[in-house]
């Protein structure tokens, strides 16, 4: 598994994963056929038979209240037109149980039980129907006659057809009840097997998950150990090489896998960095070779400062320097490393020995010498034979220099060899520099002998001293004009001479670069402060241009580059280097630079926001046409590049004409003269054209700016599509609530500071007053405005208020106002919707009239009036509080002589729509019972249902009924017992 690969290994885990979900998947997949078969027979059979079963059952029901409302009309025969809305409810009603009849006929049937009582309830049905149809007739009959001696006939056959349909109607509810208790049973049932099954399923998918999740967990842990263990390994190669430990391997490369990719890229990785530590250490040691040897002011010096350098890192026991003549001819020993100047050879002529040879050839000699060679150094303990002998040439501009003869006990290996070639330029150059300060001294002493010369002709000179004098005062006052103009000038000013040194500088080179003047002057200009590119990326000193100026004459101008300040920080800069010529030839550098931050950030902010803006930007000559835009404006217009969309004008990106009606090329012309005689930018709307010929609006703005000193326009174009559709989509608003306002029932307007501003008509009819207008003589008073404008500026509205205003002739008007606050044109004002209710205070105050009218008749009734709701006693007229033991709130069957008895009555007003002059026992005041002739019907007091009902005491009648009835008996006993008489004389 080590060598499989981290991609084989996620594809065995996913399917492993796959299989572990079919499993599952499969487990469950029965239990969810099973589970859905049930619920769709309950959802789509059993469900809906219990919902249209309970339908048609409450519409038999409604249909029953119905019928038995006919009742409460008997012997009013004024009544036709309750008469046919009884007829139009019930044609309604059957409408909606016929509906549920054909929904409930269509499902199938689960039993042959259920089949039986649908048969039977079908037949039952019929029954009911050809009932209904005959009371249906007869109450349509009604309707259409109001003869009392017809209406009794038609009543009485109406009581005894409903006597005919309760006795079906019990039938039909008892058949209707057994089918709704079968539905519900079979469905209780099949919800029971389903939730069985679903508990079975789900022991058995938990079993199936977890052993899937088991297996996936065993899997995805092995395949975790086998990547993290290579990974740390990995990881802590990945430390050591960045903390410089490169001599370890990295671990993990005969890895046939990902994991081994990265290890062999790690090894490769440490190897180049070995490789950079070494070249590094190399470089080390040629500056340390260059500072010690620069140090020497002799050859003999230098041999032995640079063969000691070499002894260490070579592996020396043996070390000669040989200094070649300015002639070529002679080799001659002027330092070494453990040398006997009596053993060894001091000079060589050139191509004599091994190392005049070399000299000659100007090749490197490299023998191993056999162990009985006599080659040898001498130690405190004896002599070591030297194995190894390396005799190299130093070769400068092409010409032998020297000669080193180097000797070791073992072989110098390539990368001994590579020190040795490192340092070779440096020795060099350090020899010719080292000869060039012996020349000087030599020049020196030289002078000094010259010097008492010069003494001697002293006098000679004195007549021309006053001449030198002048000349001098002459000369420093041309160095004084020098420095002050070099002082006063604000660029940066520095000589640079053939060797890269600092030779002057000015005030404001040294300010820009953080140096003192003392500091600059003798400097490496390049190694000092123009070592890098911008980027930090070393500049190699012969792509300088500062140095190519110092070697070719040729003067150059560059405005991409940086200046290093002494704390390393950067400056961009644009500067020019000019020669300086001494009889022809280039003796050194002037630089010139300025500082250009500010102009490269500005140069960066303009791109940026000329790249980045959503607007499309042109650049216009009024000559050229357009030169540049950014890429917004190309995609605007649908050109895939910039080039392509620079070659059009301004008019063949435009219609022919502008929606004013101009041609769009002279309008565009008009525009452009315009533009470019105003120092502000100027704005108009225009009709562009995109490439595929479709039109868009846009908002132009053309600003006037100066390139290489030639005017032009920067054109920006802002697409408004959206907003014209905007604006559009706002007026159309605007207008259609124009439209609900002038057409609104409701009077509308507003004012700002007591002015009205709008109006709309129902407001002009209402009040007569129209824009212009001031809105105070609509208040019955200043107080009344004054108040409201201070409420809605402290709530910030007045909502459904009613309010006594003045309207047209100034008749006053009742309302229902609104107020808020608005802003019209940026200032405050308030808004005001005001609905006239004069006619509903009228007709409020008529039904209030009324109320109390029939209030009256209410309380001097003779009649007990009572109304309830949820079985509490809401209402009682004084007839009914002063004659039974209630009040109200008390429950309403405490009026009862036996409570009892209430229920029953309240069923059978549900049921038949009214109960009439039904006599019952009520309470009395003294708790006696009382004969009342009771009527009670359904209504709705205060939004919710309850009973009104009439009491009578009947107590009076029914005693004199009793005594008509004892006389009764008397009469008839005493005319039975005359009779007798008779018939026995």
């Amino acid at each position: 598994m080590g060598n499989t690969t981290i991609r084989t290994k996620m594809f065995i885990l996913i399917g492993c994963v796959t299989i572990a979900m079919l499993a599952i998947i499969l487990a469950g997949k029965q239990a969810i056929v099973n589970n859905t078969r049930t619920l769709n027979m309950i959802t789509g059979n059993l469900l809906p038979a219990v919902i249209e079963l309970h339908t048609i059952s409450e519409g038999r029901a409604v249909l029953n209240r119905i019928t038995m409302e006919t009742s409460m009309w008997d012997k009013d025969y004024r009544a036709q037109d309750k008469f046919a809305d009884i007829v139009k409810r019930k044609k309604e009603e059957w409408l909606k149980i016929s509906t549920s009849w054909t929904l409930y006929g269509s499902l199938p049937k689960e039993s042959e039980e259920e089949k039986k009582l649908w048969q039977q309830l079908q037949s039952e049905w019929e029954g009911v129907k050809q009932i209904d149809d005959a009371i249906t007739q007869t109450i349509n009959e009604l309707s259409r006659n109001n003869n009392p001696s017809v209406q009794d006939r038609l009543f009485r056959k109406y009581h005894q057809q409903n006597k005919d349909l309760q006795e079906i109607f019990n039938k039909t509810r008892a058949t209707l009840e057994a089918l709704v208790v079968l539905a519900e049973k079979i469905s209780k049932e099949e919800l029971a097997k389903s939730e069985a099954s679903v508990s079975a399923m789900r022991s058995l998918m938990f079993i199936v998950s977890g052993a899937a999740i088991l297996s996936v967990f065993t899997i995805s842990l092995m395949f975790f150990i086998s990547i993290t263990r290579p990974l740390l390994a990995l990881k802590e190669s990945i430390l050591d090489i960045t903390a410089g430990r490169l001599g370890e391997d990295v671990p993990g490369q005969e890895m046939k896998n990902e994991l081994g990719e990265i290890g062999r890229a790690l090894e490769r990785l440490r190897q180049g960095a070995q490789s950079q530590q070494e070249s590094n250490r190399i470089k080390a040691f040629a500056a340390e070779v260059s500072q010690a040897l620069q140090q020497c002011t002799s050859f003999a010096e230098f041999g032995n400062v640079l063969t000691s350098r070499l002894a260490p890192v070579m592996g020396l026991v043996y070390g000669a320097f040989y200094l070649g003549d300015d002639e070529g001819n002679n080799l001659q020993r002027v330092g070494g490393y453990a040398c006997y100047h009596d053993v060894h050879r001091g000079n060589f002529s050139w191509g004599q020995g091994l190392v005049g040879q070399a000299a000659l050839d100007g090749k490197t000699i490299c023998l191993q010498l056999p162990s009985d060679e006599a080659i040898g150094a001498a130690t405190g303990m004896g002599t070591l034979n030297v194995k190894t002998l390396l005799i190299r040439p130093i070769v400068h501009q092409e010409k032998t220099r020297g000669v080193l003869e180097l000797g070791a006990l073992d072989m110098f290996t390539p990368e001994r060899k590579e020190y040795l070639e490192a340092a070779l330029p440096v020795i060099a150059m350090s020899m010719e520099i080292l000869a060039a300060n012996i020349e000087t001294r030599h020049l020196l002493e030289q002078s000094q002998e010259k010097t008492m010369a010069l003494a001697a002709s002293e006098r000679q000179l004195s007549a021309r001293r006053d001449e030198l004098e002048n000349q001098k005062e002459l000369i420093t006052q041309a160095e004084e004009r020098s420095r002050l103009l070099l002082s006063a000038i604000s660029e940066g000013i520095f000589g640079v001479g053939n060797d890269g040194r600092v030779t002057f500088v000015n005030p404001a080179a040294c300010a820009a670069l953080g140096y003192g003047e003392e500091e600059m002057l003798g400097k490496l200009v390049h190694a000092e402060f123009h070592y890098a590119y911008p980027d930090g990326s070393e500049f190699p000193v012969w792509q300088c241009p500062m140095y190519l100026t110092s070697q070719d004459g040729i003067a150059r101008t560059v405005d991409n580059e940086v200046l290093w300040r002494k704390d390393g920080t950067p400056i961009p800069v644009e500067y020019a280097t000019t020669p300086m010529r001494k009889n022809g030839a280039v003796v050194g550098t002037v630089v010139s630079f300025r500082d250009i931050t500010e102009r490269k950030e500005a140069q960066e902010y303009v791109n940026a926001y000329f790249n980045s803006s959503t607007d499309g930007l042109l650049i216009l000559s009024p000559e050229r046409g357009f030169i540049h835009a950014n890429q917004t404006a190309a995609a605007m217009f649908g050109f895939a590049s910039i080039d392509d969309l620079i070659k059009c004008g301004p008019v063949e990106l435009s219609p022919p004409n502008q929606p004013d009606g101009r041609p769009s090329q002279e309008a565009a012309l008009e525009y452009i003269s315009t533009a470019m005689q105003m120092s502000t930018p100027l704005h108009f709307d225009w009709i562009h054209k995109r490439k595929n010929g479709r039109e868009f609006p846009c908002e132009i703005t053309l600003i006037k700016i100066t390139l290489s000193g030639v005017q032009h326009l920067l054109t920006s174009i802002h697409d408004i599509t959206e907003r014209k559709a905007a604006e559009q989509a706002l007026a159309d608003q605007r207008a259609a609530f124009q439209q609900i306002l002038d057409h609104s029932p409701v009077g509308t307007a507003f004012s700002v500071n007591g002015i009205f501003q709008y109006v709309n008509p129902e407001f002009l009819e209402m009040f007569g007053l129209n824009v212009g207008d001031p809105a105070a003589p609509i208040y019955t008073s200043q107080e009344d405005r004054t108040r409201l404008v201070q409420e809605v500026k402290e709530h910030g509205f007045v909502r459904h208020r009613e309010m006594r205003l003045v309207g047209r002739g100034q008749q006053p008007l009742d309302c229902l106002v609104t107020f808020m606050p608005i802003v019209h044109e940026g200032q405050p004002g308030m808004m005001g919707f005001l609905l006239d209710i004069t006619a509903r205070k009228a007709m409020e105050e008529t039904i209030h009239k009324e109320r109390e009218r029939l209030q009256g008749i209410m309380d001097s009734s003779p009649i007990g009036v009572a109304i309830s709701t949820e079985g509490i006693l809401r209402f009682g007229n004084p007839a009914l509080l002063d004659t039974f033991d209630i009040k109200i709130g008390d429950p309403a069957e405490k009026i009862f002589f036996n409570p009892e008895e209430r229920e029953p009555l309240i069923a059978k007003m549900q049921q038949d729509g009214l109960v009439r002059n039904h006599e019952i026992k009520m309470r009395a005041k003294d708790g006696h019972p009382v004969d009342v002739m009771f009527t009670i019907l359904p209504t709705t007091y205060e939004g919710q249902p309850g009973a009104l009902g009439w009491m009578v005491d009947i107590t009076s009648l029914r005693k004199m009924q009793d005594e008509l009835q004892t006389a009764k008996e008397i009469a008839e006993a005493a005319a039975q017992a005359k009779a007798d008489f008779l018939a026995n004389m």
